[in-house]
């Protein structure tokens, strides 16, 4: 992952302002210090919310996996990505 990438920028940022960030990501083992899930379903902590940033033919799954998880607000990002 590029560091200089919007999410990577994003992510630094909430953490920055005291958000509670966990990072789910299937290439990553860590971002910036922080352990990272395969999932949502394996993060131990109550979550509140999740803000996607996920490309358009994953985002349908995610906000299923999002409603099995019982995290009821989802946001969903999307920018200067083309539609396939």
């Amino acid at each position: 992952m590029d560091p200089r990438d919007f999410s990577r920028g994003l992510f630094r940022d909430l953490c920055a302002c005291g958000d509670d960030v966990v990072p789910v990501n299937l290439l990553a083992d860590e971002i910036d210090g922080h352990e990272t899930f395969q999932c949502l379903q394996a993060i131990r902590s109550a979550v509140e919310g999740a803000l996607l940033m996920t490309s358009p033919n994953t985002t349908e799954q995610v906000v299923r996996d999002c409603a099995q998880a019982g995290i009821r607000r989802v946001w969903m990002y999307r920018a200067g990505e083309q539609e396939p």
